[in-house]
């Protein structure tokens, strides 16, 4: 419990400059915590007398402490510790356009469900919002603004949320979560805490399975998100080249650029694109193997490093009459419970990740942070997994 002179936010205890009204609820919160959940606190008149206040000021403070569950009043009763006052405010903050693409990835919804589980095991509450689409265009007009929902922004200032799980949330959005010191542990995007996927490694699995079968032509196909301009694309592409570069190398494999499909092109400076990744998926696949294409050009592996880019790529490869598992073998990342690539799992490699790993990773980091540590690292991967089937 953090004293009347500092808030736990995050890293580190800051000292601040408190008014009258904010030194009373933290002393009011004080002793209701001491008293616990459901106890009975004195009197108005006593609670005036005890902490040298004025009524309006006493009253304006418990409205406060209402509002947070930390008391509740009953009318001709008396004021009384909220039973939930222990209880944490959870948040989570999404990036609207991981859901609202046609045909966007199982895996968001996936994680949402066990967001909400542990949140239920835990016995936290649990609130889910959106941020805005472009929060560019909002802090050129505003530089000050919070591009979130005005009801969240005031929650979170007044310090009425404990903790924040960010998926995707884009950097603007990010610089002011971070200037409220509060809890925060980000996925897919940046963050003072993150989670990520160990992409290196999926790639790694991915590649010395192609290897193994016999692929000497290995391509790299990722996807490129949709609503997405050029400076939010991470990894950068020339980092991904590289490593793919190194990844190839390990298998005794040299690295061929023409193989190397990121779709960069879709994100030029000042613009973004609106293609799902089975859409992307769908055209490359469509594009290099195609009837106009040279077949002494074709790959012989692909290392996909997205399951929804994958599944687009099926149907354009069935349609064509490509044989994926004999014709050209393709290994691809793919979610745990996700049903993407369902039927497909035997004529695939698969590097699997479990999207429950990253939220129980992301929940326990913020669990540590609302109890005032200072996790070390600051940052983990979650690992995949190579599946078996085609393999």
């Amino acid at each position: 419990m953090a004293s009347a002179n500092t808030i736990i936010r995050g890293r580190f205890q800051r000292p601040i400059r408190r008014t009258k009204l904010q030194e009373t609820c933290g002393q009011l919160s004080d002793l209701a915590h001491s008293l616990g959940p459901d106890a009975k606190l004195p009197t108005v008149i006593q609670l005036r007398d005890r902490f040298s206040v004025s009524v309006a000021t006493l009253n304006s403070a418990l409205t406060e402490l209402e509002a947070q569950r930390v008391i509740r009043r009953k009318h001709g009763v008396g004021i009384y510790v909220s039973p939930r006052i222990r209880q944490r405010t959870v948040c989570l903050i999404c990036d609207p356009s991981f859901f609202r693409v046609a045909g966007a990835s199982p895996c968001w919804n996936l994680l949402v469900d066990r967001v909400r589980q542990r949140a239920e095991a835990e016995h936290e509450t649990l609130s889910f919002h959106f941020t805005a689409d472009d929060p560019s265009v909002i802090l050129q007009k505003e530089p000050t603004a919070a591009p979130l929902q005005s009801g969240l922004v005031s929650d979170i200032v007044n310090g009425r949320v404990h903790g924040l799980l960010c998926v995707g949330v884009l950097k603007p959005t990010m610089l002011w979560i971070e200037r409220q010191q509060i809890p925060t542990v980000a996925f897919a995007g940046p963050g003072p805490f993150a989670v990520g996927i160990n992409s290196n490694e999926t790639m790694r699995q991915g590649v010395a399975a192609l290897a193994a079968k016999g692929c000497r032509r290995i391509a790299y196909w990722s996807a490129v998100s949709p609503y997405r301009m050029a400076d939010q694309v991470w990894p950068p592409t020339d980092e991904r080249q590289t490593h793919f570069a190194a990844t190839l190398a390990a298998a005794n494999l040299s690295l061929d650029p023409s193989l190397v499909q990121m779709n960069d092109h879709l994100v030029a400076p000042g613009t973004f694109h609106t293609l799902s990744h089975q859409e992307q998926g769908y055209r490359m696949a469509s594009r290099i193997f195609g009837p106009d294409s040279d077949p002494e050009t074709w790959p012989d592996g692909i290392f996909s490093a997205d399951d929804m880019l994958t599944q687009g790529a099926l149907t354009s490869l069935q349609k064509l009459g490509v044989r994926v598992g004999k014709d050209v073998q393709i290994a691809t990342h793919a979610n745990v419970g996700s049903p993407a690539l369902l039927g497909w799992e035997n004529d695939l490699i698969i590097v699997e990740v479990d999207p429950a790993e990253i939220v129980d990773q992301m929940f326990d980091t913020l669990e540590r942070l609302m109890d005032g540590e200072n996790p070390v690292p600051a940052s983990h991967e979650v690992a995949p997994r190579l599946r078996g089937g085609a393999f």
